[in-house]
């Protein structure tokens, strides 16, 4: 931009051009607000004069018009209206009779409205309508006057006189002194506003210039310039003000250059310091860090030491434990067995110790890993319950949990880990409780995208003082020392159980009154499982037999009572509680009668039996169904009870399911017959093999159901060999001879069928051993395959030792023949016709909250198994949980990959050696799968596979804590 430009710009951003602006506004508005009001005056006066010029010559023609209108003078009517024209500004003049027609008329043609209606019409005829056309233009007005007779006394009217005139002439005119008015105001005004201005800049714009130069240049720093004083008026005072700033300023700036000087001074020596002080630090922080390394390397020391030395110490331990269990199974006197019995309890109870150890220096070095699958929560806290309910029974203890109805059940999370924290805080209630009850409670809070359940453990044990609950969750410690003395224990499980619960995203707190009892609190954040969303709450299906039924409930102890009143409640059943026998037996007379009776075995004044007999000697008590609540490990009294005919028998703490199902089927007429807690194991004749001796070749590739076989053929006294698939059967056959071969149908390389196929072709039937085919199949058509194939006989999977033994007793042998064989009652460790915890539904419908292992079978394997049982169970749990994640990934892959026959092979691989291990339910899962490969499509495996995955993640755990059972 040019310096003319920037002038320019100044100036019309200055105050007087601002100034000029408005003064010239001010002034043009004044003189056209002077000038209007002129116009207008001078409008109004000529307009009066042409009305009253007009309403003259009206008036005169009146005066003189009714002589020739009486006489029809039109000729001098003619005149008197052309006396009309000398005026302009008339547009036309008319004489109207009395009976409205136009005696005479003036137009004047040089008027451009006359003119333009004589060209728009023809009105020649019709004068009046011309007139009437003109009359409606807004610059045209008529004048009337009557025409009165003067001769008549009575003045009559003969007419009128209609004059029209324009005033189109003076509105022209009006314009004409507009515009000049207008240019004479802005004239003046330009003339008014510069001599304002003139006066404006000398006496207001150049001081307030000379005032803004100073400003400026104070601001530039010469604070030593003043404003002249040479006025008094109001410029004046601004430049007096302006001095007076001008000189605090000035004085001001010298007193902070003085401050700054100081401070520079002073910051100079605070960084001379800091520099000293910044050495220091360094060094001192590389002193710390050189002792936290020190001190961090020592805690991982300790640690991973801690970690070895626990693995190193458990190996032996393991060791010393399984070889007691096999010494107990040799030929012992009775204090032998009594101190072999004494090395092993003092075994395990250091390896519990260890496995502690082991806990803490893992989390303590930061090695524990938190699993995330799915599981039953409600499943985990009563298999928690069960390791415990034989303490708890022991010290004749209440042991129950009561589970909110709207706390999810299924869930992600570390099973483990979690049972481990409820195992933890059980066992230390029942420890510390010597009568009561010990009770568990979850409630579930829900959060943006997870949930948070909170535990409580209740007891009613000796509490905890109030000056001791600070050191209640440190490690290594306890309340007291006399407590390690009495009770036992390391101090070490509540430490652990803390840093779990802080691990899974909650915390542990305590509240306890001593002598009265404790309350263990914690909570654990977990998420859905997402499987499980649409019925992910502990429901039970609809059971139309139980709404409505009027329930006894009959317990002393008021937790039990509760629990189980809101259990039925919840299934629409009408309740009574009562609290002792006679309680019930008043109760009893009532209306109307109650449907069934559930009574504890246990209670003051009379018990349980007792009671039920008095209620069988009651009128109509005779056939009224009976419960009775037991707690494990009490001595039956079998005569009583066969007196009184229960209907069911279910031990404490009571499962849900069970509950549900025993009423269910008691309620719907399903005859229960109770069964004692005891399983009926067969007895197996260790002196069969001297017997029968035969050469048997196991073929199986599941090392699961290859130990099994050979732990069952080893407690008859029979040494095998093993054959993983078809061909190693055969290689085997070349090199000796057996009387008997156990072939599994499925195997991988080659399977049964095809490998007796072979043997057939290759052996004469005198000379080829006795082929026993072992299938998990149990379908139609299965036995009559195996036998087409060349097979002799045909044991289901798994196998059942009646099955077995009469197979094996129907082998030749070559030596010897068998003697006698012993008889064995039906026996079947696995497959149980009477359950009352199950509800058969149909056969693709898993059981109701069935547990992820049936621990009868487990059961059944350590009896097999004899006094090695612990040892034996916890090596094939550990072969099972190495196989069965791979079967699973294959299971899943092949169904991504559209191969139902490798998906077929894999499932029928896991459900043979889950069902051997008791998990009926994933065993059942499998077996769909495997139907779906035999039916060569992958079409709805999807959901099925979700739901071994989940129930896998259930099975681990059981597994997983049956293992650590069996070592401790």
């Amino acid at each position: 931009m040019t310096a003319k430009g920037k002038k320019s710009d100044r100036f019309r951003n200055s105050i007087a051009f601002r100034y000029l602006g408005i003064a010239s506004a001010f002034l043009v508005m004044a003189e056209l607000l002077s000038g209007a009001l002129q116009i207008n005056r001078r409008f109004n006066l000529q307009l009066m004069a042409l009305e009253n010029r007009v309403e003259s010559q009206a008036e005169f023609l009146s005066a003189v018009s009714p002589e020739p209108v009486l006489e029809m003078d039109f000729l001098t009517l003619e005149r008197l209206m052309k006396h009309t024209s000398v005026d302009t500004d008339i547009v036309y003049s008319l004489v109207i009779d009395q009976e409205g027609r136009a005696l005479t008329r003036f137009l004047n043609q040089e008027h451009p409205l006359i003119a333009q209606a004589v060209e728009t019409g023809n009105f020649e005829n019709n004068i009046l309508a011309l007139v009437a056309q003109v009359s409606k233009n807004q610059g045209v007005r008529e004048v009337r006057t009557s025409i009165t007779s003067t001769g008549t006394s009575t003045g009559q009217s003969l007419g009128e006189i209609r004059l029209g005139y324009s005033i189109k002439n003076l509105q022209q005119e009006l314009w004409r002194s507009a515009v000049s008015i207008l240019i004479d105001s802005i004239l003046v005004s330009v003339l008014l506003a510069t001599l304002t201005i003139i006066l404006f800049n000398r006496e207001v714009r150049t001081p307030l210039q000379n005032l803004a130069q100073l400003a400026q240049a104070l601001a530039s720093g010469e604070l030593d310039r003043r404003a002249h004083l040479d006025r008094d008026d109001e410029v004046g005072i601004l430049k007096a003000a302006f001095n007076s700033m001008a000189q605090q300023l000035q004085q001001t700036l010298q007193g902070l250059q003085e401050r700054i000087a100081e401070r520079e001074q002073a910051e100079a020596q605070l960084r001379i310091h800091k520099e000293d002080l910044e050495k220091q630090v360094e060094e001192r922080t590389a002193e710390l860090a050189r002792v936290r390394d020190q001190a961090l390397a020592a805690a991982r020391a300790k640690s991973d030491f801690l970690a070895t030395m626990s693995h190193e110490i458990r190996t032996p331990m393991n060791g010393v434990i399984g070889m007691t269990g096999l010494l107990l199974d040799s030929g012992l006197t009775p204090e032998q067995q009594d101190f072999t019995n004494t090395i092993g309890t003092c075994g395990e109870a250091l390896l519990v110790i260890i496995n502690d150890i082991l806990d803490f220096s893992k989390i303590e070095s930061g090695k524990l890993e938190l699993e995330e699958q799915p599981f039953e929560l409600l499943a985990c806290i009563e298999e928690s319950l069960d390791l415990l309910s034989t303490k708890a029974a022991e010290k004749n203890l209440e042991l129950a949990y009561l589970f909110d109805p709207q706390t999810p059940n299924m869930i992600v999370g570390d099973i483990t880990r979690l049972r481990q924290i409820l195992v933890n805080l059980l066992g230390n209630a029942i420890k510390f409780t010597h009568q009561g009850e010990v009770t568990v409670e979850v409630k579930a809070q829900k959060l943006d995208q997870a949930y948070e359940i909170k535990f409580a453990v209740k007891d009613t044990g000796i509490g905890i003082p109030a000056d001791k609950l600070n050191c209640l969750f440190q490690s290594f410690s306890q309340v007291d020392s006399s407590t390690s003395r009495q009770y036992g224990g390391t101090g070490l499980g509540l430490a652990i159980s803390k840093r779990l619960c802080e691990m899974m995203g909650g915390k542990m707190w305590v509240e306890s009154q001593f002598g009265v009892g404790s309350i263990f609190y914690f909570t654990i954040k977990v998420k859905s499982s997402p499987q499980s969303e649409q019925s992910n709450t502990m429901t039970f299906p609809s059971q139309p037999q139980l709404a409505g039924k009027r329930l006894l409930i009959v317990d002393d102890n008021a937790t039990n009572r509760q629990i189980l009143a809101l259990q039925v409640k919840s299934w629409g059943m009408d309740y009574c509680t009562a609290k002792s026998g006679s309680e019930a037996l008043e109760l009893l007379k009532q209306e109307p009668l109650f449907d069934l009776g559930i009574l504890d075995m246990q209670m003051p004044h009379m018990d349980g039996l007792t009671l039920a007999v008095a209620i069988r000697q009651r009128p109509n008590c005779q056939q009224l169904p009976l419960v009775m609540l037991t707690s494990i490990g009490q001595p039956s009294t079998e005569l009583k009870a066969t007196e009184v005919n229960f209907a069911a028998y279910l031990h404490k703490p009571v499962k849900q399911s069970q509950l549900f199902n025993s009423l269910t089927q008691i309620l719907g007429g399903i005859p229960l017959k109770p069964k004692s807690s005891v399983l009926q194991l067969p007895q197996l004749d260790p002196q069969m093999a001297q017997k029968l001796p035969l050469r048997i070749l196991v073929a199986e590739d599941n090392l699961v159901n290859q130990k099994l076989a050979l732990k069952l053929l080893q407690s008859m006294g029979y040494h095998a060999d093993v054959a993983a698939n078809g061909l190693e059967v055969i290689a085997a056959l070349n090199r000796q001879h057996y009387e008997v071969v156990l072939m599994d149908v499925h195997m991988p390389e080659m399977d049964g069928l095809t490998a007796t196929q072979h043997i057939c072709q290759q052996w004469p039937s005198s000379k080829r051993p006795r082929i026993i085919a072992m299938t998990a199949n149990a379908m139609s058509g299965d036995r009559e395959c195996c036998l087409e194939a060349g097979m002799d006989d045909y044991i289901s999977k798994p196998i059942q030792v009646k099955e077995l033994v009469n197979s094996l007793s129907q082998s030749k042998s070559t030596p010897k023949q068998l003697e006698s064989l012993p008889t064995i009652e039906r026996f079947s460790p696995y497959f149980r016709e009477e359950d009352s915890s199950l509800i058969a539904i149909n056969n693709e419908q898993l059981t109701i909250n069935a547990s992820a292992i049936d621990h009868q079978i487990l059961q059944g394997l350590q009896e097999i198994m004899g006094n090695s049982s612990s040892a034996g169970l916890a090596a094939l749990i550990k072969i099972y949980l190495q196989e069965s994640p791979t079967l699973v990934q294959v299971i899943s892959r092949a169904q991504s990959n559209q191969e139902p026959l490798a998906m077929q092979q894999a499932a029928h691989t896991l459900k043979s050696s889950s069902a051997s291990l008791g998990a009926m339910n994933l065993s059942r899962l499998c077996q769909k799968i495997e139907c779906l490969g035999q039916s060569q499509t992958v079409i709805g495996a999807k959901d099925v596979i979700s739901q071994i995955e989940i129930e896998y993640a259930r099975v681990k755990a059981a597994l997983l804590d049956q293992s650590r059972g069996a070592r401790e």
